[in-house]
This record gives structure tokens, C-alpha cells and sequence, in this order.
């Protein structure tokens, strides 16, 4: 792991190779270190190795992946243990990508894809509530991973849910507020979350992405794309990146 927010480097390594693996943070001015901490292994027996960090005020966010998702946080000064929590991802679920882009926050919650959709309180690790128990997930088996890499965007959280649903849930409560069928474009990508502007939402999926109106809250569009990545930028365009090109979007409308 090698992760840097504002004035502080943090990286997670085993430097004897023997499985005994350190969390450390660095002065990215001086380059001197600031602490080190020894990783616990997310259970008994399993590798101590790190799958992503994210640094959210005072709080470093370390995710640790064998077959659940373990998150522990430390305080960013002194590198003190404070909490740790474990998300079950469902047996068989794959691990998460190592950038950290399956959690979102919003500086109070992280909010995670997992076997349900979970709030996890960033100030002490409480699970404030967990969405989608026994809902419809499409041709998903019942154990395994649901939900899909989430977006929190204006007191809202956006999850692909199973093969064929994009929901959308109250980030304060965990209520559904509305869902869109999204299997026009085939089924979502559960890895890479979708992006928004304030007026659409665009969802990755096996057919490209597909483009959902916040305002209608139906799936509108599919762009035939080999972007694996996408970003909005203002109300109009979209940007993704794959097979060696950054191509530029401009998603439309309902009304449009």
C-alpha cells in the first residue's frame, strides 16, 4: 500500500518477508516518519496485507480483504488503533480493487458495497444501518456480493444492486428512496462506481456504461464504451479511460 493525504506518505509493508507487516507514516516534507504500527491479519491465519487506505480527517481508513471486507481506523497523528469493523462480502465475493474506490464518504459515514450495502460511522466503526436483506439481486447467488462499489453524492448513496437495479438510499436513514431497472445495458459493473453530475448518473456495466436521469429515475442511454473508468465534469460532460484512450461523453437527457 502506498497512499498520501495532504503533508503525510503512508505505507503498508513487510520488509523481512515473513508475513509481519507494518503500517507506517512518513513527512512527505523531510521524509522523516512520523509512526509505525504492526498490521493485524484481518482474521486468524490470513495475510496482514493491505487492499486500500483512505485518509477522512483525523481517521486513516485501512481496508483489509479475505473473503469479508475488515476495516480498521487509526488515528492520522499518533497512529493509535481506534476501531475496527468487519463487512461480510459474501463467500465467493472477489476481492476489491487497490485504490479504494469500493468505499465512498462523506466525512461523517464510509459507506460500502459489500453482501449489503453498509454505514459505517467513521468516528467509532458503528455500523449506523445495512441496506438490501433479503432483496431481489437477479441472477446473483443469495451468498454472495450484492452491491457495488458506491457513490455518495448530497445526502444520497448510488449502488448497483445485483444484475439489474441501480438504487438509490438516504445516506442519514439507509431507506430506499428509488430504484431504476439498468438491465438494458446489461448487467452492472458490481467493481467500478458509477460517477453524477446533478442531473444523470452514469452506471458502468458489461455493454459499456449506461446513463440513468436523476430526475425521471429511468435508464435513458447506453454508450458502447471500452472505458473502465469515468468522471463528470460539471452538468455536461463525462470523461472515461480504457483500452489506451480518454474519450469524452455528453449523456443525455429524458427530456432530451
Amino acid at each position: 500500500m502506498l497512499y498520501a493525504s495532504d503533508d503525510t506518505l503512508y505505507v503498508a509493508l513487510d520488509p523481512l518477508f515473513k508475513d509481519r507487516w507494518t503500517l507506517l507514516a512518513y513527512d512527505t516534507s523531510t521524509g522523516r516518519e512520523r509512526w509505525r504500527v504492526a498490521l493485524e491479519p484481518p482474521s486468524p491465519g490470513a495475510g496482514a496485507r493491505v487492499d486500500f487506505a483512505r485518509a477522512v480527517g483525523n481517521r486513516l481508513l485501512v481496508g483489509q480483504a479475505v473473503n469479508d471486507l475488515t476495516i480498521t481506523a487509526y488515528d492520522t497523528r499518533n497512529g493509535k488503533k481506534l476501531w475496527r469493523q468487519v463487512v461480510p462480502e459474501g463467500s465467493g465475493a472477489s476481492l476489491p480493487p487497490p485504490l479504494g474506490v469500493e468505499v465512498a464518504e462523506d466525512g461523517t459515514h464510509v459507506y460500502v458495497g459489500a453482501e449489503e450495502l453498509h454505514a459505517v460511522r467513521i468516528s467509532d466503526g458503528v455500523v449506523i444501518w445495512k441496506f438490501g436483506y433479503n432483496r431481489p439481486y437477479g441472477d446473483l447467488m443469495p451468498a454472495r456480493r450484492h452491491y457495488g462499489a458506491p457513490l455518495v453524492r448530497n445526502g444520497v448513496v448510488y449502488a448497483a444492486e445485483g444484475t439489474e437495479t441501480l438504487v438509490a438510499v438516504d445516506a442519514r436513514r439507509g431507506r430506499l428512496l428509488w430504484e431504476a431497472d439498468v438491465s438494458a445495458g446489461g448487467a452492472p459493473n458490481l467493481v467500478v462506481p458509477p460517477v453524477a453530475s446533478s442531473t444523470v448518473l452514469c452506471l458502468p456495466n458489461t455493454g459499456g456504461f449506461g446513463v440513468v436521469d436523476l430526475t425521471s429515475h429511468r435508464y435513458v442511454q447506453t454508450f458502447d464504451s471500452g472505458s473502465v473508468r469515468l468522471t463528470a465534469v460539471d452538468d455536461t460532460w463525462f470523461y472515461g479511460v480504457g483500452n489506451g484512450r480518454v474519450t469524452q461523453y455528453e449523456p443525455q437527457r429524458k427530456d432530451q
